[in-house]
């Protein structure tokens, strides 16, 4: 049966897989056929699509122009990495340097986490006649305390396994001086490199902290790696520390809704931990530059010493304390995220994009042999990631690999575990949706009554 198409497109299955199912259930109930899958698995099998909406997860170029060629594709943005983990110092030239390359003859809506991004995009004479929306994000709206039973079973298992735990989520993105000289010689700008060396100092400045809370604390404190950063280095730096422990295990939300307290550095997790109540320490950041005009600053505590940590994390107790934080944090966002009540993201962006005249499609049908081909290839590939990663000692924080990226895979079993989990918050509104593997790493999902696939 023809239907109209959407393709989502998955590069960090930790991040976005929850928030992704969550508007691909939009969009299905709005009877759109919905691809789900990693970069190789679009271009691989989509491109016998003649009309489509591509929904990419940032302002890429590669590829773009011939997608919208090839695929008749309506392309669209939301790009996580423009959100409010980033200084408002810094603001105009990050938008530069990551959208400075967009144009409408290739790109056609962006959505934007809100207003504060909308208007800088808006300026900008590259982006003219390409629609640029607030809606704020998919990933914010299960933040939400509706959805927080989503996570509950994981969240009581993490309790029972691992007891009263703070949680350090590290956002570096590398973990040694050789990490950060390769991403110095790389840096597009300069201000792009005064921030590494910011980033090498509170790295340096979080270690630190983490072995003497280790040393004056029995509490376990559980480092969680940015999924560019070498677990084995981590494990190696506190390896004389014996209640810290290095773990980075799927979405971070149960980890964080299990914990006590989180240390983190200029992340958007900062935030998420607030609006859930949860109390959020960030260390020494006024040492360093240009920083502490971030609502992850303004919703946390910054501590430059030991014991003011100590301090705040073993005193924040009660309901009381955390309703108080929620509302706190809630009114030093308004500005900044366009859905923190009311209507939900994933639903303003599903009514803009469901209203775009689509020519409806045939399902995409892999042949057997085509299947078989692209999976050997991709185990060929992952052999290859581990004999480089064994042999030759590569660290995540250099280059990482898309197994690193999506670790598990793109998988229908567990997008549609994900998609039941959803439909539980509304049951009267819940739809019959089925999700079906269609290649390696490419999951279709559909509304079931008209799926004849």
């Amino acid at each position: 049966m023809n239907k109209k198409t959407i393709i989502f497109s998955i590069e960090l299955s930790d991040r976005e897989l929850f928030a992704k199912t969550l508007l691909s259930l939009e969009m299905a109930r709005r009877d759109f056929r919905v691809y789900i899958g990693n970069f190789r698995s679009i271009h691989e099998h989509c491109r016998g699509i003649k009309s489509s909406i591509f929904f990419h997860k940032s302002s890429y170029v590669r590829r773009m122009a011939q997608y919208k060629r090839e695929m008749g594709a309506v392309v669209a943005v939301l790009d996580e990495e423009a959100g409010i983990a980033i200084p408002t110092c810094e603001m105009q030239d990050f938008c530069e340097a990551r959208f400075g390359p967009m144009n409408s003859d290739t790109y056609d809506y962006i959505f934007t986490i809100g207003d504060g991004y909308t208007k800088r995009l808006q300026g900008m004479p590259n982006l003219s006649g390409i629609k640029i929306i607030s809606t704020g994000w998919p990933r914010i709206d299960l933040w939400r305390d509706d959805y927080s039973y989503v996570h509950a079973e994981k969240v009581n298992e993490l309790k029972s396994k691992h007891g009263e735990y703070w949680l350090f989520v590290s956002s570096f993105g590398f973990t040694s001086k050789a990490g950060l000289d390769f991403q110095v010689a790389r840096a597009p700008y300069d201000l792009n490199v005064k921030s590494l060396y910011n980033v090498f100092d509170a790295l340096n400045n979080y270690i630190d902290l983490i072995k003497k809370l280790s040393a004056e604390s029995s509490r376990k404190i559980i480092i969680r790696p940015h999924t560019s950063e070498s677990i084995e280095e981590w494990e190696s730096i506190f390896s004389g520390c014996p209640n810290v422990v290095v773990i980075r295990e799927g979405d971070v939300t149960p980890w964080l809704l299990a914990a006590s307290g989180v240390i983190t550095y200029r992340s958007t997790v900062t935030v998420q931990a607030a609006l859930n109540g949860i109390p959020t320490v960030q260390y020494k950041i006024n040492e360093i530059d240009g920083i502490d005009d971030l609502p992850a600053f303004k919703v946390s505590k910054c501590a430059n010493s030991v014991q003011e940590v100590l301090d705040y994390l073993l005193s924040f107790k009660g309901d009381a304390e955390k309703q108080r934080l929620k509302e706190f944090a809630a009114d030093v966002l308004k500005d900044n995220v366009s859905s923190l009540s009311g209507e939900l993201a994933a639903v303003k962006i599903a009514n803009i994009l469901s209203q775009l005249d689509i020519v409806p499609q045939p399902p995409i049908e892999v042949h057997p042999l085509m299947s078989l081909m692209s999976y050997i290839w991709d185990r060929y590939k992952y052999a290859e990631h581990r004999a480089r990663k064994v042999l030759l000692k590569k660290r995540a924080g250099y280059r990482i690999s898309r197994f690193e990226k999506i670790p598990n895979g793109i998988r229908s079993q567990e997008i549609q575990s994900i998609v039941d989990r959803l439909q539980l918050l509304k049951p009267s509104e819940a739809v019959p949706v089925l999700c079906r593997q269609v290649a390696t790493n490419l999951v279709v999902l559909e509304r079931a009554e008209n799926n004849q696939n």
